[in-house]
């Protein structure tokens, strides 16, 4: 009885023990009892970011130390920060770096694809590697690092930057094309969404060579090419109509000329000559015979007057019914800690799915006939359903932002002319000059859009 017990508790002990080591494993390798503040440290995780570290790829959250050797890796719609003491360098979608130095004092980084912008402080310096070129050293310095398809990049927006013996100083680019390097002036119109987000928040802590107003005049002719693109897309084309030809006119029929049947004789008052051949060999004179009574010439009508064809005058028609759209979801940047985290990449630096444009429409269409062209024509994902109950379609997800993503209140609404409906959008008809405005709503059934019940 006492080995029983005695084997029981043994088992117990080894079964505690495994435990422990696996649980010390795994803090080991995601890094659970890391507490140095000043190593590089993720922050701002955004969409599914994965790290290798120890041959084990897992998704990380913010707050994770980073350590000598491990890789980070942000998915479609993935980014992420990574904080080097005053430091930071961010990281795009689609970016694989990997950590070859993480202490704060001379963090060292490599990156084989995908884009970064970085600034990096006198205090805490950064050394990039772009590929397999020799490292960059960014001190006191703003820089858009790209590693896209072997060709490498590094734009600079402050501070300077050496290669070797080249040198690029604010507002010029250092890029690599095999093993040939050049330097040439950095392009404002190239800057994308991130870069130009990156920018934003840099220019609060340093001068850049483009300045806030640059960007917002950027973004606006953007927007403005954008609005008017879409528009030529979403224009009701009316069928060509062709003005009726004219009938085409008989021209007139020539006069006939009178004919003469045989044994018929000239009429009288003719110049013809006489041809018979009693005129040749004359005969014995006869009585005076009776002259046959005088006829006219047949008289034929004058030719009726041929009147000018004149063209129709072209159908009047009615100017195209027209309204405009928009679709918001900045309420979920106001409630960034309720969203889901792998829908974070989804959401618009400036919460506009889609800048209002005009939309021309047939009479009857609904509101959600308009959605569903705008969305297609500009490249949104659009979701929806169809529910008996309300004989109406359900939008689900717009942009790939569906109902519960940012809480259990949250979902799409839709209001015409500042009223929300209490239907469904194809319930809804549309009258010329309607300004339909989609929006995500957070808290209160609708009470953070100015609709809900809350």
């Amino acid at each position: 009885m006492k080995k029983r017990k005695v084997a029981n508790l043994i088992m117990v002990i080894l079964i505690l023990v495994i435990a422990a080591a696996g649980v010390l494993t795994a803090g080991f390798i995601r890094g659970w009892f890391d507490h140095d503040a000043q190593a590089a440290t993720l922050r701002e995780i955004r969409g599914v970011v994965t790290m290798q570290r120890g041959g084990v790829a897992y998704p990380v959250d913010s707050d994770t130390v980073l350590r000598k050797g491990d890789t980070i890796v942000t998915s479609s719609r993935g980014t992420a920060s990574i904080q080097i003491g005053e430091s930071l360098i961010s990281l795009n979608e689609k970016t694989e770096l990997k950590v070859q130095e993480s202490a704060s004092a001379a963090c060292a980084l490599g990156m084989s694809a995908g884009e970064a912008f970085c600034l990096a402080t006198s205090a805490n310096p950064i050394t990039l590697t772009l590929g397999e070129d020799q490292p960059l050293h960014l001190q006191d310095t703003a820089a858009f690092a790209s590693v896209r398809s072997g060709a490498r990049s590094l734009s600079v927006y402050a501070g300077q930057v050496s290669w070797g013996e080249q040198t690029a100083a604010a507002g010029q680019m250092l890029s690599w094309a095999g093993d040939t390097l050049s330097i040439e002036a950095a392009s404002l119109q190239a800057l994308n969404e991130f870069a130009i987000s990156c920018m934003r928040r840099a220019n609060e802590v340093v001068e850049l060579c483009y300045s806030k107003e640059d960007l917002d005049r950027l973004e606006a002719d953007r927007a403005a090419a954008m609005q008017e693109q879409l528009q030529q897309q979403l224009k009701v084309t009316e069928p060509e109509t062709r003005p009726t030809e004219p009938t085409a006119l008989t021209a007139p029929t020539a006069p006939t000329e009178p004919t003469m049947t045989e044994g018929e004789t000239q009429p009288i008052g003719t110049d013809a000559p006489d041809l018979s051949p009693a005129a040749s060999n004359p005969q014995p004179t006869q009585p005076p015979a009776t002259q046959p009574p005088e006829t006219k010439s047949p008289e034929t009508e004058p030719p009726a007057t041929e009147t000018e064809a004149t063209e129709p005058p072209p159908p009047e028609t009615e100017p195209p019914l027209s309204c405009s759209i928009a679709i918001y979801c900045n309420t979920i940047l106001d409630n960034w800690d309720n969203l889901d985290g792998d829908k974070a990449g989804y959401v618009p630096s400036d919460g506009v799915l889609l800048y209002p444009v005009t939309v021309e429409f047939e009479d009857g269409e609904t509101v959600f006939d308009v959605l569903c062209r705008a969305c297609s024509s500009a490249g949104i994902q659009l979701e929806y359903s169809w529910t008996p109950m309300y004989n109406s379609y359900y939008v689900e997800g717009i942009g790939n932002l569906y109902e519960f993503d940012c809480g259990s209140e949250s979902g799409w609404m839709y209001k015409v002319n500042g009223w929300f409906p209490n239907y469904g959008c194809s319930s809804y008809t549309l009258s010329d000059g309607d300004v339909i405005v989609w929006c995500y709503t957070c808290n209160g059934l609708g009470a953070d859009v100015g609709g809900g019940m809350g």
